[in-house]
């Protein structure tokens, strides 16, 4: 074997060998940002509660106002801003990622989304919910065989 073989594989028997497909993924993903500020938190506005960093009002990737509907919703949102380490990284905010989506990409064009969904919702066969009574259920065990709800339970009614 040539050398750059040798200093890319190693020897033959050394430890253990390098996975190309990692080596490929490993450019793919895109440097995360620094985190820039020290506090994360949230101010009263008549808009609702925007997220503040360092006490500046944040914005979303649209340069759009993140501002939130509820005390709560706000206060979770500020937590994961805090939480982030000496990295920004989105995967780990997902309801930052929920509200930034719905400001910039719902809000604008809202009616051609109740418009999606609408006609969406017409192909959905089995309504779910709590206390929606769809007349579905598992099917029942051949006779002569267990219950799938285990001895001594009943089974679910039909």
């Amino acid at each position: 074997m040539s050398d750059v073989t040798n200093e890319w594989l190693g020897e033959p028997g050394d430890g253990e060998r390098p996975d190309p497909m990692r080596a490929a993924r490993g450019h793919a993903k895109p440097a995360l940002p620094r985190r820039f500020y020290k506090e994360a938190g949230f101010a009263g506005g008549p808009d609702g509660f925007r997220l503040t960093l360092d006490g500046r009002p944040a914005n979303t990737p649209a340069r759009n106002p993140l501002s939130l509907p509820t005390r709560a919703l706000a206060e979770k949102i500020a937590g994961e801003w805090a939480a982030q380490d000496t990295v920004i990284d989105p995967a780990r905010m997902p309801l930052t990622r929920l509200a930034n989506t719905s400001i910039d990409g719902v809000a604008p064009r809202h009616a051609a989304v109740v418009e999606d969904l609408c006609a969406y919702a017409s192909t959905d066969l089995v309504p779910i919910g709590p206390g929606i009574r769809t007349g579905w259920s598992r099917p029942r065990p051949p006779p002569g065989t267990r219950s799938s709800t285990g001895p001594g339970r009943p089974s679910e009614p039909g």
